[in-house]
């Protein structure tokens, strides 16, 4: 029992100094992160990602530009707005592209779980009676015998 005793002190001992330690190099990393702040909102949490999912739902990237009769170009959606302008060009790009992609997908995804769901309400249905007997889902009689 005893030497459980020293164990768990020891262990409790260096807790102590592993806290201490901790304490010590994360008051360091505050002070750093308030003297040099980051240069840049991450997207995720910047005004243009809710604009550009504004500007999808809204179609603006599939329009017709004036001059060439062609769809736009991304620089042009990205000029359009000045949030868009704090982030790099090819940094918005991706994420415009990354955001019509998310859609297209998850279209795909809700479209083929109602194609299944849609197969096994055919296959649930119950069968009908008409004058020739039972006929089942696929419309088909089917004889007693078999």
């Amino acid at each position: 029992m005893a030497n459980l005793i020293k164990s768990v002190l020891r262990d409790y001992d260096r807790l102590l100094v592993d806290c201490e330690a901790y304490g010590h190099d994360m008051a360091i990393i505050l002070q750093m992160r308030k003297d040099n702040p980051p240069v840049q909102v991450p997207w995720h949490r910047s005004e243009a990602k809710p604009l550009l999912e504004k500007d999808i739902d809204e179609k603006k990237h599939l329009e017709i530009d004036p001059e060439t009769g062609e769809k736009i170009k991304p620089r042009q959606l990205y000029q359009s707005r000045v949030e868009y302008r704090e982030y790099k060009l090819k940094v918005f790009r991706d994420h415009l592209y990354q955001e019509v992609k998310k859609r297209e997908r998850k279209q795909f995804r809700f479209e083929k779980k109602n194609s299944r769901t849609k197969t096994k309400q055919k296959l649930r249905a119950p069968a009908t009676v008409v004058e020739g007997g039972p006929t089942y889902h696929d419309g088909y009689p089917r004889d007693e015998e078999s």
